[in-house]
């Protein structure tokens, strides 16, 4: 087989929180004999006889899935892509683990080494339930919720998947739930009286904020129309604080 096969939003998920973890591997199954260690130091999917690439892609701003990774077309980690992503659209060179990459020429330098890197669109594949790759589950682990924002893929000598942007802004706002039905009994003598009463729950609440740049501004902030988040290179400067009313003291 060629091409790329996309694994699961759970599966995509499950690399997104071990790369915002700092883990390395993780374990999946895929059957009671099949299993596999995805490795998103080195971009592997790891079985017992074989070795498959994968590959992260990122969802931008626009709703494009990016991929940034070596000319030869390995893929970076799911950090690295997440922050050159992030910072594209503010500034086209930027330091990472040692590396300074410039955007403009595609390059990036490390003391005496020089090495090419590449940026394409890509549609990622549907996720289709077939082969080992759709079949993935997450060993001894908890179930994890799923995030928009995350894609991936693979090909028959590798795989290619999706790790993980931090999109908490950008996630579509919970669905509300449908009411619960509760139902009570009472017996008196022979006669039994039932009651249903339905309890619903609170629907969530929406709030919007300003965002300018890559931090939203304080809903608080009197000026939050006028005024942003300062950044410095791929530094950003916000901080949550704790508000008191004296009042009250």
């Amino acid at each position: 087989k060629s091409g790329w096969v996309t694994y699961s939003p759970e599966t995509c998920e499950a690399l997104t929180q071990a790369s915002q973890q700092g883990i390395a591997q993780t374990e999946f199954e895929a059957g009671p004999r099949t299993k596999l260690t995805l490795d998103i130091s080195e971009m592997k999917q790891i079985g017992k006889s074989d070795e498959k690439d994968i590959r992260c892609l990122i969802e931008n701003t626009d709703g494009e899935f990016v991929f940034w990774g070596l000319e030869s077309g390995r893929s970076f980690q799911p950090g690295i892509v997440s922050k050159i992503t992030k910072m594209s659209d503010i500034s086209s060179t930027l330091t990472i683990d040692g590396w300074k990459y410039d955007l403009d020429n595609l390059n990036r330098t490390k003391e005496n080494s020089v090495e090419n890197i590449k940026t394409e669109i890509i549609v990622p594949a549907k996720f289709k339930k077939t082969g080992s790759t759709g079949k993935l589950k997450l060993v001894s682990a908890p179930a994890v919720q799923v995030k928009s924002g995350t894609a991936a893929a693979a090909n028959g000598n590798g795989v290619s998947a999706s790790a993980a942007v931090d999109n908490d802004e950008d996630d579509d706002p919970p669905a509300t739930k449908k009411s619960k039905k509760s139902t009570a009994t009472k017996k008196s003598g022979k006669k039994k009286q039932e009651a249903v009463e339905e309890v619903e729950e609170e629907k969530p609440r929406m709030k919007s904020v300003v965002k300018k740049g890559l931090a939203p501004v304080d809903a608080e902030c009197p000026y939050k129309d006028s005024f942003h988040v300062y950044t410095e290179g791929s530094d950003i400067w916000d901080v949550m604080l704790n508000q008191t009313n004296i009042q009250n003291n």
